[in-house]
C-alpha cells in the first residue's frame, strides 16, 4: 500500500476518513469512513458520478451514518489505524491504476474497488449504502472517462 501514489483527492478522503473516526471516537478507519468521505467531497468526482448516476444520495449517506453508528466507539486516547478491509480496498485501487495505466490512484479508483470488490470489504460497505456494481457501469467510472480528472 503506498499512499505517496495517492492523488491529492484520495488523499484529502482518507484524512477526513481518519478526521471523521477521530470525531465519531472510532479507533479504527473503516470502509464506509472513505466512503463517506469520498462522497463528502463537494468538488469531487465521486459525488458528482453518483448524481449523474441517479443514485440516492440521501439515502445512501443514511445508510451510511447508520452503518457508522454501529461500530464500536473507543474513548481515553489510542492511535487510529486503517482496518485491513480499508486496506485491502486501497490496495485494489492500486491495482486498478495499473491495470488502467494510471500512475496514482484517483478517487474513482477508490469507488471502483469498493463495488468490485467481491468480498466483504468494499462490497459490504458500498451494499450498506445502495450503490452496487450493476448500478455503476465501470465505463462510467473508470478514471478520465467522462470528466477531468482531480
Amino acid at each position: 500500500m503506498r499512499l505517496d501514489k495517492l492523488t491529492t483527492k484520495s488523499q484529502e478522503a482518507l484524512q477526513q476518513a481518519q478526521g471523521l473516526a477521530d470525531k465519531r471516537n472510532h479507533q479504527a478507519i473503516e470502509v464506509e469512513h472513505l466512503l463517506f468521505a469520498l462522497m463528502g467531497q463537494k468538488e469531487g468526482v465521486v459525488l458528482s458520478l453518483l448524481q449523474k448516476l441517479g443514485v440516492p444520495l440521501t439515502a445512501v449517506t443514511e445508510r451510511l451514518q447508520k452503518a457508522l453508528d454501529r461500530l464500536p466507539q473507543v474513548t481515553g486516547g489510542g492511535n487510529s489505524y486503517i482496518t485491513p478491509r480499508l486496506k485491502k480496498i486501497i490496495e485494489s485501487a492500486e491495482s486498478e491504476a495499473e491495470a488502467l495505466k494510471d500512475e496514482y490512484v484517483s478517487t474513482e479508483h477508490l469507488l471502483l474497488a469498493m463495488v468490485q470488490d467481491s468480498g466483504e470489504a468494499g462490497a459490504a460497505a458500498a451494499k450498506k449504502a445502495s450503490i452496487r456494481k450493476r448500478s455503476l457501469p465501470i465505463s462510467a467510472i473508470t478514471p478520465g472517462s467522462w470528466a477531468p480528472r482531480r
